[in-house]
């Protein structure tokens, strides 16, 4: 049996595991089914909450954090939380669906050819108050019949101090600075377990499936995705002073809104080279979704995975000074206007 279909028969047996997670459940040989189909059903869960969003945990719920293993997030390829674990951080978002638009003369494979059917989801790492945020964007692009692309952007690990979630641009790749506080510090270190630099995520896995399902034999990926906001929705959320960030994108993106253009740094060692790849446009609006809080997974693809490719990046990424400033800081002064 080759590698696509061994991995898709473990999908298979872990849907059938996991298949009912609270009040939802996937239907049988979901995940055989048209990346239209998957989409159709995600989103009939999702509208279902009737705009219920979940909820912040407590303090013990965040303890179990630092116990549990952390291996389901890199390693199971479901659209469903797997062992029907909590999502103890990037609890509470919005979410719409949206397409992306590539440019049609992209080197990259995979979903970097054509992603039609996506869902986004904008969330905050931790519950917000009025002293600011840690925005983050979680992209699923679904396949016809092979489980689902996913990409992470954030801004920084420790925040902004502003509730305005388009104030600044999202990156897959975020630095580890030593003067992080203890909390984040004790993340990093149980995140370790799994990843020797979690904070960089790969993009081998995205770029090694087309949108119909087929392999690529070769994938042809970029060191790090940069997003750039659309200043239209940073003009209009300016003023946001609602700690419901799942509220504010409801009430504040409009269905068919440009959220990013996406930028791809080619490699680490040439920071000023930023390669236009299109963008990321809600084709519905947001939806606060009990469903997304607590049952959608979105698997992170750790950055070990892209060295198999290119092993010279990890010999970049292992230079403390340059783990320590990574991130959408060092491309942001190399970005054209929007």
């Amino acid at each position: 049996m080759n590698k696509r279909g061994l991995l898709h028969l473990t999908s298979l047996a872990i849907l059938a595991c996991v298949v009912v997670v609270g009040t939802y459940s996937l239907p049988p040989g979901y995940e055989s089914n048209s990346a239209a189909a998957k989409l159709a059903v995600l989103w009939s869960n999702i509208l279902g909450d009737n705009n219920h969003s979940g909820t912040w945990y407590g303090m013990l719920d965040m303890v179990a954090l630092l116990i549990r293993s952390d291996w389901v997030t890199g390693h199971v390829q479901s659209d469903i939380m797997p062992d029907a674990r909590k999502k103890l951080i990037h609890t509470i978002g919005g979410i719409a669906k949206a397409k992306i638009v590539w440019t049609s003369n992209s080197k990259y494979t995979g979903m970097f050819k054509g992603a039609n059917n996506v869902l986004v989801r904008l969330s905050t790492a931790q519950e917000p108050d009025a002293s600011g945020i840690t925005p983050a964007m979680a992209i699923k692009t679904l396949r016809d019949g092979y489980p689902s692309g996913n990409i992470i952007g954030m801004y920084e690990l420790d925040g902004q101090k502003t509730l305005n979630f388009f104030e600044n641009n999202l990156c897959t790749h975020l630095a580890e600075r030593p003067y992080f506080p203890i909390k984040l510090r004790a993340l990093g270190l149980k995140f370790k377990l799994q990843s020797s630099f979690p904070s960089c995520l790969g993009l081998s896995e995205f770029a090694s499936y087309t949108e119909s399902g087929a392999q690529v034999v070769s994938p042809v990926f970029p060191w790090a995705l940069v997003f750039q906001v659309n200043p239209a929705l940073k003009n209009s959320m300016s003023s946001n002073t609602n700690v419901n960030i799942a509220d504010a994108l409801v009430r504040g993106v409009p269905n068919g809104s440009i959220l990013y253009k996406i930028y791809a740094v080619p490699d680490p060692n040439t920071p000023s080279v930023l390669e236009y790849l299109g963008y990321i446009q809600t084709t519905s609006a947001f939806h606060a979704s009990a469903f997304g809080d607590l049952t959608l997974f979105f698997k992170h693809t750790f950055i070990e995975e892209d060295f198999k490719y290119h092993p010279d990046w990890q010999d970049f990424l292992s230079v403390p000074a340059h783990l320590q400033t990574e991130g959408r800081g060092v491309y942001e002064p190399y970005l054209p206007a929007f």
